[in-house]
């Protein structure tokens, strides 16, 4: 068979007229059947303060149960400790957790168990213990996606961040700080020795 014959039955096209147009494009009044697959956003981020695991000794919320040196990840977006426990993973709720210290750096997280009272939910760090206490409570966000197709600038995903609120425990009471510094030193202005504190 002589391979000429049957090329020559078949038109090709090279590229190039004004017929020619690339995928999804109008092309003499009908349309290609090549379409672009549409973007499907997901959520980036993670709901861990710390994405390794780190040994902690863990006291438990009902029968003061010292657990100690036991691998876990602290998940804040559903308040629970992953604990790793024979090579399964079990989840701790922080309702059920009075407090842990985490072995590597002595960072102290407590509950609202700890404190006796009702809110907030979650994992405290305690910052400074004394005479007054300084907590730190996590939680998480979502930062949504910004994406501008026509300039294409922004993110196309969401994002999960962490928050931080800080409060004082001061008399038994638990006082949420306020964010702006302003605002912060005016929240404590009739306390000198609290302004000098978290001036501080």
């Amino acid at each position: 068979m002589n391979p000429g014959v049957v090329l020559s039955q078949v038109q090709l096209y090279t590229g190039t007229g004004s017929t020619y147009n690339p995928f999804g494009t109008a092309m003499v009044g009908s349309f290609t059947k090549v379409y672009e697959v549409p973007y499907s956003s997901i959520l980036n981020g993670t709901p861990y303060l710390n994405e390794e695991w780190k040994n902690a000794d863990i006291i438990f919320s009902q029968d003061t149960l010292l657990v100690k040196d036991i691998p876990v990840k602290i998940d804040v977006m559903n308040n629970w400790l992953e604990v790793k426990f024979e090579g399964q993973i079990y989840l701790l709720y922080a309702d059920d957790t009075y407090s842990f210290i985490l072995k590597d750096n002595h960072d102290t997280f407590i509950t609202k168990n700890t404190l006796g009272i009702n809110d907030p939910s979650g994992f405290l760090k305690v910052l400074y213990n004394e005479k007054s206490s300084l907590f730190c409570h996590y939680s998480t966000g979502i930062k949504k996606a910004n994406y501008i197709p026509a300039f294409d600038v922004g993110d196309r995903d969401d994002k999960i961040i962490i928050v931080k609120t800080y409060y004082a425990f001061i008399n038994r009471q638990l006082i949420e700080l306020e964010k702006n510094k302003r605002k912060l030193t005016q929240q404590f202005n009739s306390n000198e020795e609290m302004d000098a504190f978290f001036r501080q």
